[in-house]
């Protein structure tokens, strides 16, 4: 299997950073204000393709490796390290009202406001912006407002909520080329 690490150091980004106890384990909390675009942090793991993925036999590793996953094109994953309390970005939890998005430059993946976050609010994404694949979703215990009820793949959010995600320029660019095509039937 050939995997490619990431191995920078993000220490610099834990200091504004608190991992603590939430309705859904444990999530990462501001411990200073951020502002609109912002770095937050920085994911660090293993590279990994899907391809690379499905063959791996063991099953409690390939749920720890599916659990603390994140996509970031549209057969390649970061899989974080699921029981290392250090690499905040593995606890960072789903919201449908998130306040910060995922950024990806290559292999750097970072995480950015996307509003003014103020200390002590808890950090979150919409899961769903970096999906594209049917065989992950899971209900949805966000308890936002705007709560969908479940996290999918991409595709399966409301056509207005896909536009806004699109006009707010958050979506990686796999996401876009396979959605928002002239030609796209996806709406």
């Amino acid at each position: 299997m050939k995997i490619k690490k990431i191995s920078l150091n993000n220490k610099h980004y834990y200091k504004n950073l608190r991992l603590k106890k939430t309705i859904n384990g444990l999530g990462i909390f501001a411990k200073k204000n951020f502002k609109k675009d912002e770095c937050i942090l920085e994911f660090i793991g293993e590279i990994i393709t899907k391809y690379e993925f499905d063959k791996i036999k063991n099953k409690k590793l390939k749920k720890l490796m599916d659990d603390y996953s994140l996509q970031i094109g549209k057969n390649i994953f970061l899989i974080g390290t699921g029981n290392n309390k250090k690499e905040y970005g593995d606890f960072i939890n789903h919201s449908c009202d998130p306040n910060s998005y995922v950024y990806i430059n290559g292999n750097q993946i970072l995480l950015l406001a996307l509003r003014n976050i103020k200390r002590g609010e808890e950090i979150t994404y919409d899961y769903s912006t970096t999906m594209y694949r049917d065989s992950w979703s899971i209900k949805c215990n966000c308890q936002s407002k705007n709560c969908r009820g479940y996290i999918k793949e991409f595709k399966y959010l409301p056509k207005d909520i896909k536009i806004k995600y699109y006009k707010l320029g958050i979506l990686p660019d796999y996401i876009i080329k396979i959605f928002f095509k002239k030609d796209s039937k996806n709406f």
